[in-house]
Order: structure tokens, then sequence, then C-alpha cells
């Protein structure tokens, strides 16, 4: 009987830290997913304002005037959270103006996340290079 109750208790200490183990697995299983969804929204953010770089439908010198200049980024981009992107005028690179976008992308519950990308954007041409791509 004293044997019967023992192999009872160990078998439940046993249980206990499994659930232990299973319900931690769960809850890192489920932070992680949505630092994942925050990290595409604001990539998501980086590569509109990249692509509107390119086809020149945003201009260093007009649009980013100032540091933290917020682009006006449509709401689809973000979805199913939102994003802000900023631009702040940097030190021109081999006579091309660059500039630090810096994109936050928030999911609905409110896990964020934040991407810099220094580009640069020759006057010219319909290209730009990215220097730089920073998550934190």
């Amino acid at each position: 009987m004293v044997l019967t109750l023992v192999l009872a208790v160990i078998m439940a200490i046993i249980a206990v830290a499994i659930a232990r183990y299973a319900v931690t697995g769960l809850r890192t299983s489920e932070v992680t997913t949505e630092r994942t969804v925050s990290n595409t929204i604001a990539s998501a953010g980086a590569y509109w304002a990249i692509e509107q770089f390119t086809t020149k439908s945003l201009q260093p010198h007009l649009d980013c005037w100032r540091a933290d200049t917020p682009l006006a980024v449509p709401t689809s981009v973000g979805a199913p959270g939102s994003v802000t992107v900023s631009c702040t005028p940097q030190p021109e690179t081999d006579n091309h103006r660059t500039v630090l976008l810096e994109a936050v992308g928030v999911t609905p519950d409110g896990t964020s996340r934040s991407i810099g990308v220094l580009l640069q954007v020759p006057l010219a041409e319909y290209t730009t290079q990215v220097r730089a791509w920073m998550a934190d």
C-alpha cells in the first residue's frame, strides 16, 4: 500500500513537470509568432518606402526635409496591424542623397518591431541602394 502511494506521488510529480514544460513551449511559441508578425509588418513598411523612392514617388529632398519626417503610408501596407515609416536625411554618400528610414510595425495586440534602412537615392536614376538593414 505504501509502495502504491509512493509510485502515485512520483507519477503525479512527473505529470506536473511535463504539463509545465508543454505550457511554457506554447507560451514561447505565441510570443515568437507575434514578433514574427510585427517584423513582417515593419518589413512591409520599409519595402513600401524603398519602392516609393525607387519610382520617384518620394523625393529625399522634399519628403525627408527634416529629421523624423513621418511618411503617409497606406493602411493596406501594415494589415492586419499598423506601420509607421519615418525618414531622416543623412550626409550624402558618393554624391547621392542618403536617408535613414525607420519602419515600426505594430500588431493588433500591441507587439512592435522596428527596422532601420540606410537608403542611397541617386537623383537621376530610377534605382536605390540599400546600404544597411537593421532590426531591433
